[in-house]
């Protein structure tokens, strides 16, 4: 039985912080080692420029709980190699582009600075034909809703909840929903492509959430019920400050937490320094 959900890792590994994001994500795919709990191999996308791929396909292992698949970035969105976009919209498009063509029903989005801290089934991933969903109030990024609610042509509905930041779920239906949304509003066969020159602080969550609502796909493929009352994604590290109380360890430990945690790149925190707080994870749980 092929599993209905694949996931999706744009990497990037030359210039800047990139340089160590093929360590992070080794300790992305070990945290998965340890702990996913899946009937077989989850299939994850790497998605690199063309000229990296080489490189990042020999970096890695044969791995017993992933099947990792190289694809170039142009092979999502063809042209998106040579645009000019920064970064972090062009990842943000190749993880919605992605979405929309996928092999399977369901997406679960990655970053290489993401680990699993708990042991993660299925059933704490997709159940009923929804996917479970990690989400915040859009009280907290209103800008992100406000310019993704002027580029599709709708209302931010600030009453409930939207989607919340990398890691997510997000469903193949919709995807293709709000490409030919797109496709219309900015009058282009290539929406994604397009997407990139809007001058508008869009996020690509924030667009697909308010196109779910406005379309009335999001409760039909969304739920917020995840098992134990867990969340998909709890306690990160979002600037330099938040690291001084952070602890792989506590996180693991703590009985209501949430499956996967951020160490965000930006911050400069070592491929290094997050190995050890890993290895001591391990150390701590072979004792138990």
């Amino acid at each position: 039985m092929a599993l209905p959900v694949a996931a999706v890792v744009p990497l990037k590994i030359s210039g800047g912080h990139y340089t160590e994001n093929i360590e992070r994500l080794r300790l992305m795919l070990d945290s998965f080692e340890l702990f996913l709990d899946l009937p077989e191999k989850l299939p994850v996308f790497v998605v690199c420029l063309a000229a990296e791929i080489a490189a990042a396909r020999v970096a890695f292992d044969r791995y017993g709980r992933t099947e990792l698949v190289f694809v170039p970035e142009d092979e999502v969105v063809p042209g998106i190699g040579a645009h000019r976009a920064i970064g972090w919209y062009k990842q943000q498009v190749l993880k919605l582009a992605f979405a929309q063509a996928g092999p399977v029903p369901f997406c679960l989005t990655l970053d290489p600075d993401i680990l699993l801290c708990r042991r993660l089934r299925l059933t704490d991933l997709v159940a009923d034909g929804r996917c479970f969903t990690s989400w915040m109030s859009k009280a907290e990024h209103p800008h992100w809703w406000t310019a993704s609610a002027g580029v599709l042509g709708v209302t931010a509905d600030t009453t409930r909840p939207g989607l919340n930041v990398t890691p997510q779920m997000l469903a193949r239906d919709v995807a293709h929903s709000l490409g030919e949304a797109l496709a219309a509003r900015l009058g282009t066969s290539e929406p994604w492509l397009a997407l990139l020159d809007v001058r508008a602080r869009w996020t690509e969550y924030t667009l697909y959430a308010l196109h779910a609502e406005a379309s009335g796909l999001l409760d039909r493929y969304h739920r917020d019920d995840l098992p134990g009352g867990r969340r998909l994604l709890g306690r990160s590290v979002w600037k330099p400050e938040n690291f001084s109380n952070y602890s792989l360890r506590e996180i693991h430990a703590d009985a209501a937490g949430a499956f996967f945690t951020v160490c965000a790149s930006h911050t400069n925190v070592s491929a290094a320094t997050l190995r050890a707080m890993f290895d001591e994870l391990v150390g701590s749980l072979a004792t138990v």
